[in-house]
């Protein structure tokens, strides 16, 4: 090993927000409903867990 600090090949940025706006959270929201449904009708087994 060497004793001396390897610079890192890669380096990342990432700009944030200052404020996050929350109409634009609520949208995003909304559109995750319409895909979740889909993806648990999809998924489902149609019998209960339990059973």
């Amino acid at each position: 090993m060497t004793a001396g600090a390897v610079p890192y090949v890669a380096r990342l940025d990432i700009d944030y927000p200052e404020r996050l706006d929350r109409s634009s959270t609520f949208f995003r929201l909304l559109y995750a409903l319409p895909i979740l449904v889909v993806i648990g009708l999809i998924t489902a087994t149609g019998r209960a867990p339990w059973r």
